[in-house]
């Protein structure tokens, strides 16, 4: 669900975006945007196909970090290489979180916090 949410980010960084919408920005770029939702795509579809675990989350990840570096290289440097560090970090956030929570309620670090209680 938040897989694609990188990429919005970074179109919205390179159109400048504030208070109101750029239309002359969106349709400028619009081909662009179009491939970059695109290329996610085949990610997922191989998602579905693998069975192995990591190799399902390093091929969502390494999708979306292509897609990110094409959308840096086809907006000719109007993203700045900081922006796309913190995208590259969001998008390695989206997979290592869940993972990070599951591995502590497994373990029993966190006691049971996360156990389901009736309400009195």
């Amino acid at each position: 669900m938040l897989f694609p949410m990188p990429v919005i980010i970074a179109w919205f960084v390179v159109s400048e975006w504030q208070l109101g919408f750029d239309t002359a920005s969106f349709v400028t770029y619009g081909p662009w945007i179009g491939i970059s939702f695109f290329i996610p795509s085949f990610g997922v579809v191989s998602f579905v196909r693998i069975r192995r675990r990591w190799l399902k989350v390093s091929v969502l990840f390494m999708t979306g970090v292509i897609t990110l570096a094409l959308i840096a290289g086809y907006t000719q440097g109007r993203i700045s290489f900081v922006y796309l560090l913190l995208l590259i970090l969001l998008l390695a956030s989206i997979f290592l979180i869940p993972a990070l929570l599951e591995n502590g309620v497994r373990s029993g670090k966190w006691g049971k916090s996360f156990e389901h209680r009736p309400m009195s």
